[in-house]
């Protein structure tokens, strides 16, 4: 009954929308009294998310739709509603819904014409059942400043035509505006409905895994839902998750399986459902056993990743090689966690040192001994120069940082390129003439000292004031030493020094050794010689032997023997 100021009673607001849409149509008596313009009285209905679906928006939709009982509208205070141009209402199909496009919507008024009709006439607009579709009357004459207005409309029927209208449970399908004829209501939602759960449509991640650190729990969700995604909670299956995509190329640990309780299959800590690769972009797939369901069996999560733990330990990732004395020697350290996945996530600073120096000779570096780990890795390269000095075999090198120490596999420094020459048997005092023994020895040798292998022709000359002329003062090196086994000088000398030459290397000189001349026969020093050009003399020896008479008498005595002179 329509009260005569225009006004609904709280009573007939619930005997009109029924218990469930108190609150609703407390809403609109609210909103039309706080206005003082007009009000709506308008039913609630009952929609089945597949009953009462368009065919064709959706499997298992089957079509039918739902008649909308009459609606209402009625002036507050008066004047006003107004006819004219421009003056009318619409009702609008609100997304998700649409209007039967066989049914006829009809306005009737007893106190206003309607789209060009008279008083009391029928109005009536066919739809076309488009989303969003708008129906509009034109208040087309009539309206009595005196009398309140009263519109009654008619033959709607409505279906569901997307999820969005499918969504439930309590929607509005439709709303109302009159503010163009004068009322108060712009697109105010109106006709309640309550959505009822359709069959199992499909299945949803209502909870997705997320980004996770490797070997800890996944903790996703995922349920049974009608079209609307409404959750189906009276269709129990097991769910079973596996790895879809795997950048990682590994597997899904834990419980796989679960079974829906009130449509939802939930993986909890107890599970221990987790991946231990650490990759970038692994997706999940879950499926269901049972009947199929209406249009998909199988649904795939959102991407998520899978990252490295802590550093837990390190391994050499770039073992140095022989390498010669003085070049850069390069290596990488790579940082690993608890699972074996490089550590991109986080860094470690990596420290090196000499764990096997059989030289005992210092690790240099430019730059520095201790890097940053980017992206898992430490890494000295050439620009690091990282070098060591020193010729030596079996040197070894260790890594601390993260974990337990490293250490590289053995490997050698040898001579860099020859670069020097060096005398290692230095020349003793020698005879003119006479092989210097033990024979003068040169090493070929590299910048740093290293002995080298060079087979490099080395030649000898005399630096000294007294002249004279070398013998055996060339010889190639073998395994970078070149031996002077035949070296001599033929004109004394003190104070006499050999200079070693070899290509372009710079040259050495000697210790400081004398050339001594030698004693002429006859007792003549030959060293008077020394200096003057002339030859020596050769000195001579000799024992002579003189006899003595013998004494007589004294026989008692023994006899003097030459021999005892």
């Amino acid at each position: 009954m329509v009260r005569p100021s225009g006004q609904l009673s709280f009573a007939s607001a619930i005997n009109t929308f029924g218990v469930r849409s108190i609150v609703f149509a407390m809403a609109i008596i609210m909103t039309a009294a706080i206005a003082h313009a007009d009000s709506v009285n308008s039913p609630n209905i009952t929609m089945n998310v597949d009953t009462n679906r368009a065919i064709g928006s959706g499997n298992g939709a089957v079509g039918t739709s739902v008649v909308v009982n009459t609606i209402t509208l009625a002036e507050i205070s008066l004047p006003e509603y107004s006819s004219g141009t421009g003056k009318s209402f619409s009702i609008q199909a609100r997304p998700g819904f649409q209007f039967d496009p066989t049914s006829s919507v009809t306005a009737q008024s007893a106190t206003i014409g309607i789209n060009g009709g008279g008083l009391n006439a029928v109005a009536t607009v066919v739809p076309t059942g488009a989303a969003n579709e708008i129906i509009t009357f034109n208040l087309t004459s009539g309206t009595n400043v005196n009398v309140q207005d009263i519109i009654r409309i008619n033959g709607i029927r409505v279906r569901i035509l997307s999820a969005a209208g499918a969504a439930g449970p309590a929607q509005t399908t439709l709303q109302l505006t009159t503010t163009t004829a004068g009322g108060a209501f712009t697109n105010q939602g109106i006709v309640a409905t309550n959505i009822t759960v359709g069959a199992p449509d499909r299945l949803v991640f209502s909870i997705q895994p997320g980004d996770v650190q490797a070997g800890f729990d996944i903790l996703p969700a995922v349920r049974i839902v009608d079209f609307g995604g409404n959750a189906v909670t009276n269709s129990n299956r097991n769910i079973t998750l596996a790895i879809q995509n795997n950048p990682g190329a590994t597997t899904l640990n834990g419980i796989l399986q679960k079974l829906t309780g009130q449509g939802v299959a939930t993986w909890q800590d107890e599970d221990d459902l987790n991946i231990t690769v650490a990759a970038a972009g692994y997706t999940l797939r879950a499926s269901h056993d049972g009947a199929a369901f209406l249009t998909s069996d199988t649904v795939d999560s959102t991407d998520f990743d899978v990252t490295s733990g802590p550093a837990n330990r390190m391994e050499i990732s770039t073992q140095p090689v022989t390498t010669p004395a003085g070049d850069a020697i390069e290596l990488s350290v790579t940082v690993f966690d608890d699972m074996d996945n490089i550590v991109t996530g986080s860094t470690a600073d990596i420290t090196l040192d000499s764990a096997v120096n059989t030289g005992g000779w210092p690790l240099l570096v430019d730059s520095s001994l201790t890097k940053t780990t980017v992206n898992g890795v430490a890494t000295w390269d050439a620009t690091d120069n990282l070098r060591i000095n020193k010729a030596v075999a079996d040197y070894q090198l260790s890594a601390s940082g993260a974990g337990d120490p490293v250490f590289t596999d053995f490997f050698d420094i040898v001579a860099a390129d020859p670069a020097a020459v060096r005398f290692a048997q230095q020349p003793s005092n020698v005879d003119q003439d006479a092989a210097i023994d033990p024979a003068v020895t040169v090493e070929i040798t590299d910048e740093f000292g290293n002995l080298t292998d060079s087979t490099a022709l080395v030649n000898l000359e005399l630096v000294s004031d007294c002249g004279g002329q070398l013998a055996g003062a060339a010889e190639n090196g073998v395994a970078g030493l070149a031996t002077f086994g035949a070296l001599s000088i033929d004109t004394p000398c003190e104070n006499a020094i050999l200079r070693a030459t070899s290509g372009s290397f710079p040259t050495v000189d000697s210790d400081p050794f004398s050339i001594l001349a030698v004693v002429a026969a006859g007792g003549a020093d030959a060293c008077g010689a020394c200096g003057t050009g002339a030859a020596p003399m050769t000195a001579v020896m000799v024992l002579l032997l003189v006899a003595r008479p013998r004494r007589r008498g004294n026989r008692g005595k023994r006899d003097r023997r030459a021999s005892d002179v």
